[in-house]
């Protein structure tokens, strides 16, 4: 009753009545500052988290040899990676970085690694990984990028050495197989020996409805299992638009 009887009294004052709607307007409004400031406050500790772990996994491989595979079937986003963790390394400052592509991969430019969208980080173009054992460049570093390593005939011995005996933090990035799904170089063998193996995946470019794709199928007439292309010659697809 007392509750109609101020509804009344509001209804024939209109200035009250203004007042009261502003009162309940702000209230709204601060209601909402709220609730955004716990969800921007949620949100913050979620991404210190994420970043207190990168750099925790960070720290611990700094302390000795690993060797972290980054795999997938073409259009994965394996290059992007690399080069993002590159970047991440490269914040430290005072870390030896040696980047490696293949030196049949030149579809995006001369000694460099790219994605398919043109970002780029200049390397070094090899065709044999143990022809730097020697060199300055090799014994200085202390974190190494190997991109297109399905590519390199010496990957595996290369690879187990700079870790195992040279204490090197170890990147190899590659195909996790070739266009009829067999093994493609050495990167298969690498597997027992590594501590992350990162497998991304791509998709259908038949399904085109965000299905997963871990398969390149190559669309042109060929039997060479190295040969060197962009979407002419391959796309990703899932396991049923692979075989049909």
């Amino acid at each position: 009753m007392k509750m109609m009887m101020m509804t009344t009294n509001l209804l024939n004052h209109p200035t009250m009545m203004n007042r009261f709607i502003t009162f309940l307007f702000k209230a709204v409004i601060i209601q909402s500052y709220v609730i955004n400031f716990k969800i921007f406050y949620f949100q913050l500790k979620i991404l210190k988290l994420i970043l207190f772990t990168d750099i925790m996994n960070l720290e611990m491989s700094l302390k000795g040899g690993s060797i972290n595979l980054i795999i997938g079937c073409m259009f994965s986003g394996k290059s992007t990676e690399t080069m993002r963790i590159i970047k991440r390394y490269k914040t430290l400052g005072s870390k030896n970085i040696l980047v490696i592509n293949n030196i049949s991969d030149n579809r995006y430019g001369e000694s460099v690694i790219s994605s398919h969208d043109k970002q780029q980080i200049k390397c070094i173009s090899l065709s044999s990984l143990n022809s730097i054992k020697t060199q300055e460049i090799y014994i200085k570093a202390q974190i190494i990028f190997i991109d297109e390593a399905q590519f390199f005939t010496d990957l595996y011995n290369f690879c187990t050495n700079a870790a195992d005996n040279d204490n090197k933090i170890v990147y190899v990035t590659g195909l996790n197989g070739d266009s009829d799904r067999n093994t493609f170089g050495d990167i298969c063998k690498l597997v027992p020996h590594a501590e992350n193996i990162t497998m991304l995946k791509a998709l259908c470019m038949i399904c085109k409805d965000g299905t997963a794709a871990v398969f390149s199928k190559r669309i042109v007439n060929s039997q060479n299992q190295k040969l060197v292309g962009e979407s002419n010659m391959y796309i990703p697809t899932c396991r049923n638009h692979f075989n049909n």
